[in-house]
């Protein structure tokens, strides 16, 4: 199953319907052109954090499969972290593909917001990966504003 779903995201490839590398693919996202995004599952934890965000924000299905070499060979690229497939058809294919080739594997793709995108959940896999999407950022604590001494006033040491 794996040949198949590289071979589709090729063949998207092939027919300009996808944008590859990070700014390509989240400028996709934005505009709301990409219908799929497919991260490599070794992408770097800010790119997962980034590209989880965008895509629940603007509801885009995002789901983890190869890795950034297999993903950038199908492309006919170096290796790609990510990519956005623009065409909802080959959209749909794949997503389809991708579940289908879950079940096979116990799970080998995972899902962001479990199939619903923009649910605000997060799969088992992207918990075990270590994704921020659960994590808080520290909370900043106030603490007293010291303003060094106006030079122009003459005051100071």
């Amino acid at each position: 199953m794996q040949d198949k779903i590289l071979s589709l995201l090729g063949l998207a490839a092939k027919a300009g319907k996808t944008a590859s590398g990070g700014f390509s693919a989240e400028e996709a996202v934005k505009s709301r052109k990409a219908h799929l995004l497919i991260l490599a599952d070794d992408a770097q934890h800010n790119t997962v954090k980034k590209f989880t965000d965008k895509c629940r924000s603007h509801n885009v299905p995002l789901r983890f499969y190869g890795s950034r070499e297999q993903l950038g060979g199908a492309l006919g690229k170096e290796s790609r972290a990510c990519v956005a497939v623009t065409d909802r058809g080959f959209a749909q294919s794949l997503l389809k593909k991708l579940q289908d080739a879950g079940r096979e594997s116990g799970g080998g793709s995972a899902d962001c917001a479990a199939g619903q995108p923009g649910s605000g959940a997060v799969s088992d896999e992207m918990q075990e990966r270590g994704s921020p999407a659960r994590e808080k950022p520290p909370e900043k604590k106030a603490g007293p504003h010291i303003m060094p001494e106006d030079p122009l006033k003459g005051t100071g040491p």
